[in-house]
C-alpha cells in the first residue's frame, strides 16, 4: 500500500533524479541503497527495482498472484491497474 508519506518521498526522489544525472544513475544501479539513503524504508524481505520509462512508454506493474483461496479470478475486482 502506498502511503501519503511514501508518495511524497518518492516524488522527491523522482525530482532529484530528473535534476541530477549522477543521482539517477545511482538510483537505477542501486535502488535499495539510494531509497534507504533518501528515507524510503522497504518492508522486511522486500526488494526494490527502479526502471526508467521512455518518453513514449507506459509502464504497467503486474502484481504477484494472490495466494488467497479462489486465485486470480476471485481477486480480479480488487485489482486496479497501476500505470506509470
Amino acid at each position: 500500500m502506498v502511503t501519503a508519506e511514501l508518495d511524497k518521498s518518492w516524488r522527491r526522489v523522482v525530482a532529484k533524479a530528473w535534476a541530477d544525472a549522477a543521482f539517477k544513475e545511482r538510483l537505477l544501479d542501486d535502488p535499495e541503497g539510494v531509497l534507504r539513503a533518501e528515507g524510503l524504508v522497504l518492508p522486511a524481505g522486500r526488494t526494490a527495482r527502479v526502471i526508467e520509462a521512455g518518453p513514449d512508454e507506459a509502464l504497467f506493474v503486474l502484481p504477484p498472484q494472490p495466494a488467497a483461496h479462489g486465485g486470480p479470478a476471485a481477486e480480479e475486482e480488487r485489482i486496479s491497474p497501476i500505470m506509470i
